[in-house]
């Protein structure tokens, strides 16, 4: 196997057509330079150099070896910067699952553009699931990490809460409360109704703090994501509990109202394992709680924006 040393040193050489100056710039003597030249020629079987006096001139095989060797050197160079960039943790790849709410609030696309500007070189798998999916994912190691609405406890799981935000009241254009400034738990009584595709346990929750609320619910339609809610919505099929979040995006004929006696709220977390393996699972949480902050303190500003112009 050829030594890469011995072609570093014939690239030095073949490029300058002097001894001398390519054992100058190499640092060593010529002595050993030329005896380096001469076993390459040797283990290769190649004339490489025709010598006149002091004088090389490079041969075919000496043309063609330099070419070669020149992508050799470069390939071998490349390699070893790829692996420190391993070592760093700057290359790989990194599995994460999110609810799509984690679109809506702009939280995981900015975690992302923040993550892609440090670590340019990771491949993002991105995997859209429940929040139960998602922990059972996580916990097999399908998943480096999660993006949830639901977390229960569990030993081998780490979670940290990203944000928590109220739900407000959808109402189509055509509603007969979309005039309404403020509504009242009356006016919500036996109203047809638009539902995220809730379980059973979820389902009971949501009626039990209608009820204690003051008014019972009627739900015709269990949609299975917030698009398809707020699309029915805007048909004037029925009202729906969203978070506060999908001011970002609403369609046209929506209306949000603050029902500041009904105290529903979501929240979002990530988790992971406790025995991450993953080196980029606890960076992209970090991330992630930096991008929420951001996006709440911006939300801050404009609500204080849109007051000041009010009273003036």
């Amino acid at each position: 196997m050829i030594d890469l040393r011995l072609l570093r040193y014939f690239v030095a050489v073949a490029e300058v057509e002097h001894v001398g100056r390519a054992a100058k710039a190499l640092g060593i003597s010529q002595s050993p330079l030329s005896r380096q030249l001469r076993q390459l020629e040797e283990q290769l079987g190649l004339r490489l150099f025709d010598r006149e006096r002091q004088r090389l001139r490079r041969t075919g095989a000496g043309d063609w070896l330099l070419r070669e060797s020149r992508g050799l050197i470069e390939r071998a160079e490349q390699l070893e910067r790829d692996a420190a960039r391993v070592a760093r943790g700057d290359s790989g790849r990194t599995r994460i699952g999110f609810v799509k709410s984690a679109l809506w609030t702009g939280a995981l696309p900015a975690a992302l553009r923040s993550f892609r500007s440090k670590r340019p070189a990771v491949s993002i798998e991105l995997r859209s699931a429940t929040s139960e999916a998602q922990t059972t994912a996580v916990q097999r190691g399908d998943l480096d990490l999660g993006v949830v609405h639901e977390v229960s406890p569990h030993a081998d799981l780490i979670h940290k809460e990203l944000l928590s935000e109220p739900l407000l009241l959808a109402i189509g254009a055509e509603h007969r409360l979309a005039r309404s400034e403020t509504v009242a738990p009356k006016d919500l009584d036996g109203a047809d109704w638009i539902v995220l595709a809730l379980n059973p346990g979820k389902h009971e929750r949501f009626i039990g703090a209608c009820g204690r609320a003051g008014f019972v619910p009627t739900v015709r339609f269990d949609a299975g994501d917030q698009s398809t809610v707020l699309g029915l919505v805007a048909a004037g099929m029925g009202l729906a509990l969203l978070p506060k979040s999908v001011e970002r995006v609403l369609p046209v004929g929506v209306t949000l109202r603050e029902l500041p006696w009904l105290r529903l709220r979501r929240s979002l977390h990530t988790i992971r394992r406790a025995d991450d393996a993953s080196p980029f699972a606890a960076e992209i949480s970090a991330c992630l709680v930096a991008a929420c902050t951001r996006l709440g303190a911006e939300r801050g500003s404009r609500r204080r924006a849109d007051r000041g112009s009010v009273r003036a």
